[in-house]
């Protein structure tokens, strides 16, 4: 009775392990995986077409304008 208490003992022990490695090597395949999906899709929010706007007042015009806005207040 006790060696069949001892091997059913030892069979949980390895159970477990393989249990534990077998979750381990799951956790890696999913980072694996995740890591292939966030190359593949990149989730920007980008206007490929859109128009660039400039701001092309030179620096004078710029203080010109700030100083207007400042007495607006």
């Amino acid at each position: 009775m006790v060696k069949a208490a001892k091997a059913a003992a030892s069979e949980i022990e390895k159970i477990k392990s393989a249990q534990a490695d077998a979750e381990r090597e799951i956790r890696q395949i999913e980072a694996k995986a995740q890591a292939i999906e966030d190359a593949a899709f990149d989730l920007e929010a980008v206007k490929p077409h859109a128009k660039a706007e400039e701001d092309t007042r030179t620096p004078a015009e710029l203080i010109e304008f700030i100083g207007k806005k400042g007495l607006e207040v």
